[in-house]
């Protein structure tokens, strides 16, 4: 008798989980000896106080052989999340060339709650041409509800899988007329090199004499 306030206490939990506010409602009834008025129910906001997890590719660099078809990106987030988080992302020629070697992405990941891992896939381009290893770019941005760390962004290297071609002449053999004054012989690679090729070529007799019957190279 008397007394016009009451106070209870409910715990909180603190969870390390980055969520939206979420609301507890209180609720008044059956009172005894007073009437029930409103505001009744009403909410508790329980305000979250966690920063949101980072995402970061799970390599600085990728590797993957000119003939596997596919590369598999993964991308990951620090800790799970209660939202949902999404990240774009990108690829970008770094020595290889979109379309030639590889197929361009451009993107949105998304991070359903509570998952931490999600994967893209890169295709290559298998060409027959010699080369040297080449490297794609990839790029995270514009990240929802996350925030971006390193590494980001990280390399994909295409390691190459063709032959050298073979150098060879082009015929067994060449004749010319004495009187022609030159022979021109043709060096032939047995298939297009996106490197430089080289190869020493050299004369020597066989029944003719240097000096005497052609200049020697």
């Amino acid at each position: 008798p008397g007394v016009i306030t009451q106070t209870f206490e409910i715990d909180i939990i603190d969870d390390a989980l980055d969520e939206y506010n979420e609301t507890v409602w209180l609720t008044l009834s059956e009172a005894s000896n007073a009437t029930l008025a409103g505001p009744n129910p009403v909410p508790l906001t329980i305000v979250d106080d966690d920063d949101p997890p980072n995402v970061t590719f799970s390599h600085a660099a990728y590797s993957v052989g000119e003939g596997d078809g596919i590369a598999v990106i993964t991308v990951t987030l620090s800790a799970p999340s209660g939202k949902s988080v999404t990240v774009d992302y990108t690829t970008s020629d770094g020595t290889a060339t979109a379309g030639q070697d590889y197929t361009p992405i451009s993107a949105p990941l998304t991070f359903a709650p509570g998952v931490t891992t999600q994967t893209s896939s890169v295709s290559i381009v298998d060409d027959a041409l010699d080369e040297d290893d080449e490297t794609v770019i990839l790029t995270l941005a514009n990240a929802v509800n996350s925030t971006i760390a390193t590494p980001n962004p990280a390399t994909l290297t295409i390691v190459d899988d063709d032959d050298p071609p073979t150098v060879a002449f082009s015929q067994a053999a060449y004749s010319v007329g004495e009187s022609a004054g030159t022979a021109v012989i043709t060096v032939t690679l047995s298939a297009p090199s996106s490197k430089t090729v080289t190869v020493d070529y050299a004369t020597s007799d066989g029944t003719s004499t240097a000096g005497q019957d052609y200049a020697p190279i």
